[in-house]
């Protein structure tokens, strides 16, 4: 899948690009992230945000704190507890990802968090 904007990779292996940039849209962000086969993102949970996954092209598994949830083509998640993403399908998992307030103005914990 073709994606708009500039491509980063994060620690866990995960491609995240910005759709939406809270200096110019407001209060809040959104972003595509990319997570190869069999990849997991790194364990982390955003200080004061909100996060709402929609998935847009394969399948995986959400860790949310103890909880394991199953993600498929068309779901949407709502998440405000420490999660990462694991990648379970045949194709890559393809996320977008929304942030409100914007992830520019919170420290993230967990293994993401910048060092």
């Amino acid at each position: 899948m073709d994606l708009p904007g500039k491509a980063f990779t994060t620690k866990g292996g995960s491609v995240v690009r910005e759709l939406m940039h809270p200096s110019i849209h407001g209060s809040s962000e959104q972003s595509p992230l990319t997570v190869p086969v069999g990849a997991t993102t790194s364990l982390h949970q955003h200080s004061k945000t909100e996060e709402v996954y929609h998935v847009m092209a394969g399948q995986g598994l959400v860790a949310l704190g103890q909880a394991q949830v199953q993600i498929n083509t068309g779901d949407t998640i709502c998440i405000s507890t420490q999660h990462c993403i694991t990648n379970t399908g045949g194709e890559p998992l393809t996320i977008i990802s929304a942030h409100s307030p914007p992830l520019s103005d919170q420290p993230v914990t967990g293994s993401e968090a910048a060092s």
